[in-house]
């Protein structure tokens, strides 16, 4: 093969050239990870998630593991020591021989004539070589040298960015891989994705930074095709409750409940939001809701949705709540429990409903204090 038709493999740029190649090279730069536990956090699995897509759609088309030729013009070609050397490493790679072929590209960059062209393509096609091996640092080593050796086109160089972000983010370079990939979806509307989106959510997740992911989160939440999943009103809402953004948590809860009706804890949910937001009258019919529908049956909330009648003065229908479930076992009976139920009484004016049970409830604890506030009661 001529020196000045190496081939070599470099991130989605082609020379037109007549030269031709039976050249296979099947390199993942991300491995799939493994299997998620299902305790971990929602951060870890966002970003996994990001990672795990990237190791499948992104590989081949993103690194531009396409083979093609360099065509000889101006600097841009090889000398014949420099050809024949990375030829032999490219028949090595071609076996699979990647750590033999990394030692023949080590000979031909230790060249003392080489040109600027001819060190990217070297480093370049060395951090191919890595990349087969797994050994993500090296490569992203050559490959920010394939950049500085200056023998790129700025198109060239455009399109190693994506390549450089990902080994940043794969090496756990976080805070790189994020100020990469932002600056190359910012600049470029091809690259403002779902995936991108998701994929940024996910590094500044790992990073505990969920102001910086929440932009990014929003633009995911917008970008997702309707219906939308349930993973996305998931990740809104945790990431909401993070920042401290009650009101539009809340917001992302209210609409989850329209989709997944039966899920008690998103009730319970927006349930907290409303009372933390200062949103009680919201709050109260909620629960007047779910009690209605039969959903709350357990001693707590039967007692909270009493409260609620109590606090926005409807103590008649509070009292009857709580006496039809004292007298259904769902609340225990206790002499605390029947004076509430006389004062609730009492407080609605059923003087005649008040006074058996204030007896019950005096009779059960032989305190002195309810056989006075009977006594009160009756006279």
């Amino acid at each position: 093969m001529r020196p000045d038709c190496i081939l070599v493999n470099v991130v989605k740029y082609k020379f037109n050239s007549p030269c031709e190649t039976n050249l296979e090279m099947n390199v993942s730069i991300m491995r799939t990870h493994k299997s998620l536990k299902k305790t971990r956090s929602l951060k870890k699995m966002v970003l996994m998630a990001a990672l795990t897509v990237f190791s499948t759609g992104f590989v081949a088309a993103e690194l531009g593991l396409e083979t093609f030729t360099a065509q000889a013009q101006g600097d841009r070609q090889f000398g014949t020591k420099a050809g024949m050397l990375v030829n032999d490493a490219l028949e090595l790679s071609r076996t699979g021989q990647h750590s033999a072929a990394i030692g023949k590209l080590n000979e031909a960059i230790a060249l003392t004539d080489l040109n600027a062209y001819e060190r990217s393509t070297i480093y370049q096609t060395m951090a191919l070589e890595y990349i087969s091996l797994d050994q993500f640092s090296p490569a992203l080593s050559n490959l920010n040298n394939a950049v500085n050796a200056g023998g790129l086109l700025p198109n060239e160089i455009a399109s190693m960015q994506k390549t450089i972000a990902t080994l940043n983010l794969r090496i756990g370079n976080y805070a790189e891989a994020a100020r990469l990939f932002t600056n190359l979806i910012n600049n470029n509307p091809n690259e403002q994705t779902l995936q991108n989106y998701e994929l940024l959510t996910g590094i500044y997740l790992e990073q505990d930074n969920y102001r910086a992911a929440l932009p990014w989160a929003e633009k995911t939440f917008a970008r997702a095709p309707q219906p939308k999943e349930r993973k996305y009103y998931d990740l809104m809402n945790a990431i909401y409750t993070e920042t401290g953004d009650k009101a539009r948590q809340a917001d992302v809860v209210k609409e989850m409940i329209g989709r997944w009706t039966n899920d008690r804890q998103l009730w319970n949910v927006w349930l907290s939001l409303l009372s933390e937001g200062g949103r009680e009258t919201e709050a109260f019919e909620v629960n007047k809701m779910l009690y209605l529908g039969g959903l709350l049956t357990d001693e707590v909330e039967i007692s909270k949705m009493v409260d609620y009648y109590a606090y926005f003065d409807q103590p008649f229908q509070a009292a009857r709540i709580l006496e039809k479930e004292l007298n259904a076992g769902r609340i225990s009976e206790s002499a605390r429990r029947l004076e509430e139920l006389s004062d609730l009484y009492r407080q609605a004016r059923e003087y005649k409903r008040a006074i058996p049970i204030l007896e019950r409830a005096a009779k059960l604890s032989g305190k002195s204090k309810l056989y006075i506030s009977l006594g009160e009661a009756l006279y």
